[in-house]
């Protein structure tokens, strides 16, 4: 491979940058929130007319139908409640899972691709 040399790299960046700043500005004036949410959060996308916490809940496992589940770590929070963190297989992949627990009530639930 051939070695690069550091000031043919400075010339190409200054030689190019202008364009390279120009199309990026034209891409976020064409961009759309609904073209985003479809690429980056395919679940809140989908879930954008769902009004209650349980009806997103069931929006996702409809579409991760799951097929295991593993606690990996448990533990309390300074503030008395309760929180797990563990692992779970859908047909889509696997799944971070983060619970907190307050009063016998899961006030927080994420979950996170792996």
């Amino acid at each position: 491979m051939k070695k690069l040399n550091l000031n043919d790299v400075c010339l190409y960046v200054e030689h190019n940058i202008e364009t390279f700043h120009k199309k990026r500005i034209q891409s976020l004036d064409s961009l759309r929130l609904s073209q985003v949410l479809k690429r980056k959060n395919p679940y809140l996308f989908k879930a954008k007319y769902v009004l209650t916490a349980e009806q997103i809940v069931k929006n996702f496992f409809a579409q991760n139908k799951p097929s295991g589940f593993s606690i990996n770590q448990t533990g309390n929070s300074t503030e008395g409640s309760q929180y797990a963190i563990g692992t779970l297989t859908t047909a889509k992949g696997k799944f971070r899972v983060y619970f907190l627990v307050k009063k016998s009530l899961i006030t927080q639930l994420q979950f996170e691709q792996e």
